[in-house]
């Protein structure tokens, strides 16, 4: 018995330390879930700050590997395709890896370009064929062969087609142009640049310190090789051009630089389409006004194509000057402009109309002259009467007060002059075959007319006038001259 006792001791030893022992595994058992619930919850709040596509949604959890001071070389026999470096590194079981401040360089075919793209946090997603996908976040920094660079807060670039989507704020530059976008997709391969929404680009000289234009939109797109943005959704746009502000609103909008030199190309020209909004101001002054369903500006020559019912309107001083037609060519710098189809110039109390209409305007934008050609027509109209010139082609100047100053028609033409109070003046009718030529001393005041070719004057006396009869002269020439105050037919001659 003695025996049994000694033997038990160490037993009920054992026995009484037991619960010691269960208490201590079961801490360092919860000290590893803990530990493994951590590190999960690590790399999912990791994980939970990429936006990744439905096919990486499912990712290992299991880590192989971490590395600082990682760096990977990927190559095609002896030709580089990309290179990554981070930091530190983790790579999972399924080789997915979580990169922090990381590096990748992505070259060309042959090696000799590439693109490079820096964040603080990336999540790396191999592929086939040696492609990848990485979600980038955390100042994100992109800057292709093509010399685009762009930044922002998240990105996911796919090696196989090489693009980058972001849906954050994006900001850009590209030689003298940058801009900034909500959400943004680069093609790099296609060296396009899509912008998603609340677009603002600005354009710079080639010494890149002159704003040459800025313009916002909806949504646009840059293609870099054409070296064009186009414009869509509620355009608004702001060019200079010397000591010229053009604004611009119309629904969609392109606009083409120079390529003259690529390395710094400047804004050659704007196209805007659909309910097109012009207003062209020199020095802060009044601007001039100009609608159209279609606009190209030629910033290097200066000049306003224009289609779709066009109208113009300066306004510098009191009276405006406007001019319409169904398509425009306007050179604001020359003052020259050339009217097609149904057009019309007017101002003061006259008007030029005809198929075809080219006009030059003084300095202040008014007309100066006017040459209509097909149905060509003039009007003046005043207090005292309404003159009227019909013609095949007819030509008209203004004196610098916007007063018609001289007319004159070529081919079968028609002059009639009709008093505003049939009691008052004598109507006068003029036809001719060749030409007639008008002076005016005033508005709506003559000084003398003259025809050529086989003329018939026909006077029709004043209403109350029952000493005076109607009369009709008929002649190879026929001069008319006017009283001083320019109302009445004083004398007239022919041959």
């Amino acid at each position: 018995m003695s025996k049994i006792a000694k033997n038990s001791t160490p037993n009920l030893s054992l026995r009484a330390k037991m619960p010691k022992y269960f208490r201590v595994a079961a801490a360092l058992l919860l000290g590893a879930t803990i530990l493994a619930v951590g590190f999960g919850f690590y790399t999912a709040r990791n994980r939970s700050a990429f936006r990744l596509k439905s096919e990486h949604a499912r990712l290992s959890n299991e880590v192989v590997a971490e590395v600082n001071g990682y760096e990977r070389l990927e190559t095609d026999g002896d030709i580089p395709k990309y290179l990554i470096k981070a930091d530190r590194a983790i790579t999972y079981s399924d080789n997915h890896q979580e990169l922090e401040n990381v590096f990748l360089q992505v070259y060309d075919q042959q090696a000799a370009t590439s693109d490079k793209l820096t964040a603080a946090n990336a999540l790396y997603v191999p592929e086939e064929n040696k492609n990848f996908t990485i979600y980038m976040t955390g100042n994100v920094d992109i800057q292709t062969k093509d010399d685009l660079h762009a930044t922002t807060e998240q990105i996911t670039y796919t090696k196989a087609n090489e693009t980058a989507d972001s849906d954050e704020a994006v900001e850009f530059s590209h030689n003298n142009v940058k801009g900034r976008a909500k959400g943004a997709q680069i093609k790099i391969a296609e060296k396009r640049l899509e912008l998603i929404s609340s677009v603002e680009i600005e354009s710079y000289n080639s010494a890149g310190d002159v704003r040459e234009g800025r313009v916002t939109s909806g949504s646009a797109s840059f293609d870099q090789a054409a070296q064009m943005i186009e414009f869509r959704e509620n355009v608004d746009g702001s060019f200079v051009n010397g000591d010229r502000t053009i604004s611009v609103n119309s629904q969609r909008a392109e606009v083409h630089f120079a390529s003259v030199d690529k390395s710094s190309p400047t804004l050659e020209s704007v196209k805007m389409f659909d309910s097109v909004l012009i207003r062209s101001s020199q020095n802060g002054g009044k601007p001039t006004k100009i609608d159209a369903a279609f606009a190209k500006y030629d910033k290097l020559k200066d000049r306003f194509d224009l289609s779709g019912g066009v109208n113009i309107e300066t306004v510098e001083g009191e009276q405006s000057t406007h001019a319409s037609a169904s398509e425009i060519s306007y050179e604001e710098g020359s003052g020259r402009i050339a009217l097609n189809g149904n057009a019309e110039a007017s101002q003061a109390d006259a008007l030029v109309r005809g198929d075809h209409i080219d006009a030059e305007l003084n300095s202040l934008r008014k007309l100066k002259k006017a040459t209509a050609r097909g149905n060509a027509y003039l009007k003046q109209v005043s207090s005292a009467r309404t003159t009227e010139i019909s013609s095949a082609e007819l030509n008209a100047t203004f004196d610098d007060n916007q007063v018609l100053a001289t007319a004159t028609s070529t081919g079968q033409s028609t002059a009639v002059l009709t008093p505003t109070t049939a009691s008052d003046y004598t109507l006068v009718r003029l036809e001719v075959p060749d030409a007639i030529r008008v002076w005016f001393k005033g508005v709506g005041l003559i000084d003398r007319m003259q025809t050529d070719g086989r003329s018939t004057l026909q006077l029709n006396a004043a209403n109350n006038d029952q000493n005076s009869a109607n009369k009709k002269l008929m002649a190879d020439s026929i001069r008319t001259f006017f009283d001083a105050e320019g109302k009445q037919i004083q004398k007239a001659s022919y041959r």
